[in-house]
């Protein structure tokens, strides 16, 4: 797993990470419009010391809106 040193600006090799979580996504169609919202949570953490790797978000949501115009399609996606 690779992190990042905030003092050195560089990344390292962190050894071994373990990264446990859960995802829950829902789906539903509103005439031509898909509608996808999901929620993601992860504790990655370093192995050997147990402690939290550093810019790895531990909670995200993420919308996505898709929808066919003629021969196109498009898709929204918005996370956060």
């Amino acid at each position: 797993m690779i992190d990042y040193d905030d003092h050195t600006l560089k990344y390292y090799n962190e050894g071994k990470a373990r990264i446990k979580g859960v995802e829950a996504t829902a789906n539903f169609d509103t005439g031509p419009l898909t509608h996808t919202v999901s929620y993601d949570y992860v504790d990655a953490r370093n192995a050997i010391t147990d402690t939290p790797l550093l810019r790895r978000a531990k909670q995200q949501v993420k919308y996505q809106l898709d929808w066919q115009l003629y021969d196109f399609d498009w898709v929204l996606l918005i996370s956060i």
